[in-house]
This record gives structure tokens, sequence and C-alpha cells, in this order.
């Protein structure tokens, strides 16, 4: 295309008839959206299609191309709702990017055979082992049976450097539940589990070492004291002159209004004096 600036700082592009005029608005303005502005400019050429060779496509001035843009409330160059060139970009970077080369995996007998034939000792071995090798291939190496006579202070290493550290936080996170399960608020989810489905809370508790005399004890209430506490949470949340009224009209009123009481103070419900008003004290205490 080969254009002619005139006086009045339009340009006319002449077209060899491979551009259509949506192909000329975009070479010029980089904005598709000044189109019928062009189209007004050049009744007599086609809107769609390729355009006849040597066709004079007349293109508004720069000033007129933004008037017309502020006139439409866009701003030249600059769609919004398009990707305006970044995702071509960010794709053509991606190209230009060498793909990741996909990780070898090291065995660690192989590895390890190795880094002792330099003379290094077998802690320092455990150590680069513990960053070469995956988790898994390091489990099965630890536990093997070594043919090679230099590699079981290796494995000894190895377990105390990963294999070690990693059971002592199982085990904290294993005591973690089991203390959490001692605590009001793991009574309460434990009664809570039992009213919905008794049969199976008195399967799961007979796996454990609590005798069944103290297992049926403390469940024997559960569907009670989860009704109640799920009331007292009811009541918490009304005023205290419906609250009167609603005491009166139970038959649990004095266990239910401590219950009230503390799940407005913000405290467990299931703690202290209420476990003996509710008869589970001396259950829960055998069950913990």
């Amino acid at each position: 295309m080969t254009s002619q600036p005139n006086k009045t700082d339009r340009r006319r592009i002449r077209v060899n008839g491979d551009e259509s005029l949506a192909d000329v608005v975009r070479a010029v303005f980089a904005d598709i959206r000044v189109m019928p502005l062009v189209v007004d400019l050049n009744p007599a050429l086609a809107q769609r299609g390729r355009l006849p060779s040597g066709s004079v496509v007349v293109c508004p001035s720069k000033v007129e191309a933004q008037a017309f843009a502020r006139k439409m409330g866009f701003t030249l160059g600059f769609d919004e709702c398009a990707g305006n060139g970044t995702g071509q970009k960010r794709a053509w970077a991606r190209l230009q990017t060498p793909a990741p080369k996909p990780q070898t995996r090291i065995d660690p007998v192989e590895a390890a055979s190795k880094l002792l034939d330099t003379g290094i000792g077998a802690a320092e071995v455990a150590r680069r082992l513990a960053t070469m090798c995956a988790a898994s291939d390091l489990d099965v190496f630890v536990s093997q049976r070594a043919g090679d006579v230099r590699l079981p202070p290796v494995q000894r290493a190895l377990e105390l450097y990963v294999l070690y550290p990693r059971a002592h936080a199982r085990l904290h996170r294993t005591i973690a539940v089991l203390e959490s399960t001692t605590t009001a608020r793991g009574l309460r989810a434990l009664l809570a589990a039992a009213a919905a489905a008794p049969q199976q809370a008195d399967a799961v508790l007979s796996c454990t070492l609590l005798p069944e005399g103290a297992r049926r004890a403390l469940l024997a209430n559960a569907s009670t004291v989860s009704a109640l506490v799920v009331r007292a949470k009811e009541l918490a949340r009304i005023e205290r002159g419906a609250r009167e009224l609603a005491y009166k009209a139970t038959s649990d009123a004095a266990v239910l209004r401590l219950l009230v009481d503390a799940v407005v103070d913000g405290v467990e419900p299931l703690a202290g004096e209420r476990l003996a008003r509710l008869g589970l004290e001396r259950s829960w205490q055998d069950a913990v």
C-alpha cells in the first residue's frame, strides 16, 4: 500500500487488491472502531471483502479520528474489551522460553555408591540423597537390604535425616487430634454425631479401649443433650423477656438456663458444673 498525504491531513491509501477496507483501518489506526468514519468518507467502496486493485481509500486525519473517538466514547487505539496485543506477546514469549526438561529419576543406591566412591562420609551422602532423590525412592532405599557393605551407614543416617522428622511430625499431628477429643468442644461434636447416627457412633467407640458400660452411659443422653445445646443457642439470640417465657414452657428450664448463660457469656456450654447437671460428668471423665 502507498499513502499520499494532502493539505487537509487526510491520507489516501492505494490498495493492491489483497486488502479489505477493514484491513486499511487496522493498518492506519490500529482500531477497527474507526471503521464507520472511514465508510462515510468512502461511500463508493465495498465495506466487506477485498477491494479492487488500485482503489484509493480516503482515511480521516488523526484529529478527525480522535474527535470521532471522543464522540463515540472510546480512546483511539485502546480497546478495554480486547487484549491489545498482550495475549499475543505472552504467547510469543512462551514459545521463546524453552520447555522445562523432565526430571530424571535418580536411583538412591547408584547415587550413594558413586558418592561414597569420592570419599564422602555417610552423613553427607544421606544429606545429598535427601535433595536429589524422590521421597518414595528414599523410603524404599532405607527399608531394603543393601548388597554393598558401605550402604547400611548411609541408610541409618538417611533414616535419621529424613524419615524420623517426618514420623515425628505425624505423631504430633496424631496427638493433637486425640487431645482435641478430650475438650468440651470435642464432647459436643461427639454427642452431636452420636445423636445423628447412634449405631455408627457406638460401633466406632467399641473399637477404642473405652469399656462398654462407660460407652453406653456416655451415649445414652446424646440426643437429649444435643437438642438442649441447639435450643440454648437459639434462645441466646432472643431478648431476655422472650427467653424467660421460653423457660417456663420447658421441663428442663434449670439446665437450659445454665446452657444459655454459657452461650451468652461466650464459653463452651458442655463444661464445668453443667456436665454434672446433664449427667455427663462421670461418664465423660471415665471416657477421657
